[in-house]
């Protein structure tokens, strides 16, 4: 039980710290969408429904960036520095920014900046097995770190304190020098032959489709089935981070990432086979350790099989954030058609699904060369 507090005092990174930093500004970036969307309702007039913009087009500029930057972009330091100086910029504008078209425009300019600052921490991170663990655990601790600060500031002031403490995450990796190079040359056409890499990728997004479909009902969930708190509930929450940090203290077996992805589709089914409280605490905890134990082992497998791993590392981020774009929709579909059960299965379904293309994928791949090795 005490992983998580070992995993967080023990933690001395191997990546570089301006990359780390900005890995972190995008991690506090996303952990503070759920709490703006109510206040930035509020400060514009608008509905709630018309304020989650906010986030489709934060994501919407990440999701380009990611996919174009793999294809266009040469990793280098200034790539850094410029994405870190618009997400400042971003950050400020929507603190001051009194009409709301102007405020999606600073959010579609984070999100592209988040975008390229996520595909060059993970170009570095497929390097070394140590980078990749600090690259994914500053995800879950950032997370768990942030969201009590975020729930204090907007529940007292509003969305604006939050945004100034995005633009101050944002400008920490200027303080620092990244040295970037050999990565790739601009306008490569063919990243990989490996029709299976294009399998996995399609299966990190059916995963994040059908995890973030679920994972933005949780709350509402316990509240409406277990009786159970919000301010309780949101203990589960970052439980979910603090075991998801822990497990990027880990790393996956060759040929397991298949049965992880598999835990998470058991952890969401006794949540809602079995609507108690301690249920629901251990499979949030379960949940979060599979998923980090899980993805960093796709994405290894992905790069090991590509002839240029910076781009699909760009199209795996992307890919996955295409599914957190629209697990949220698909989630509130069946939410409005059914019931919390119709959301559970959907998600149960689609990430088994998942586990079991990656598990195969791991088959397939058993005893044959990869396409890199071959060039």
């Amino acid at each position: 039980m005490f992983a998580p507090i070992r995993a967080m005092v023990a933690f001395r990174p191997s990546a570089a710290p301006g990359l780390l930093a900005g890995a972190a500004a995008v991690s506090g970036l996303f952990a503070a969408s759920a709490f703006l969307i109510a206040p930035v309702a509020d400060r514009f007039g608008v509905t709630v429904g018309a304020a989650g913009l906010i986030s489709v087009v934060q994501v919407g500029g990440f999701t380009a960036a990611t996919f174009v930057a793999g294809r266009k972009v040469r990793a280098d330091g200034r790539i850094l520095v410029g994405a870190a100086l618009a997400l400042v910029a971003a950050n400020l504008v929507s603190a001051a920014v009194g009409w709301f078209w102007l405020l999606l425009v600073a959010r579609l300019v984070a999100g592209v900046g988040a975008g390229l600052v996520t595909w060059l921490a993970w170009i570095d991170a497929m390097r070394k097995h140590e980078v990749m663990r600090d690259i994914a655990g500053i995800g879950p601790f950032t997370a768990l770190v942030a969201a009590p600060l975020f729930g204090l500031l907007t529940s007292r002031w509003g969305d604006r304190p939050v945004f100034l403490v995005l633009a101050v995450l944002a400008a920490a990796p200027l303080a620092f020098r990244v040295d970037l190079s050999g990565e790739p040359a601009p306008g490569r056409r063919r990243m990989s032959p490996s029709r299976s890499n294009l399998v996995l990728l399609g299966a990190l997004m059916l995963m994040t489709l059908a995890g973030s479909s679920m994972f933005i009902f949780t709350v509402a969930m316990a509240d409406a089935r277990i009786h159970l708190d919000p301010s309780l509930a949101a203990f589960a929450i970052s439980a979910n981070a603090a075991a998801g940090l822990a497990a990027t203290r880990l790393r996956a077996g060759p040929g397991t990432a298949g049965l992880w992805l598999a835990g998470i589709a058991a952890s969401i089914s006794a949540i809602i086979a079995f609507p108690i409280a301690p249920v629901f605490y251990a499979a949030m905890i379960t949940w979060g350790f599979c998923f980090w134990m899980a993805v960093p082992e796709v994405l290894r497998m992905v790069a090991a099989w590509s002839l240029a791993p910076a781009e699909r590392v760009g199209d795996a981020q992307g890919l996955m954030a295409l599914g957190r774009v629209a697990g949220p929709g698909v989630g509130g579909l069946l939410l409005g058609a059914g019931s919390y059960l119709a959301v559970g299965i959907e998600a149960v379904v689609v990430t088994g699904l998942a586990a079991a293309i990656v598990a195969g994928v791991e088959v397939y791949r058993r005893g044959r060369t990869s396409p890199a090795s071959r060039t």
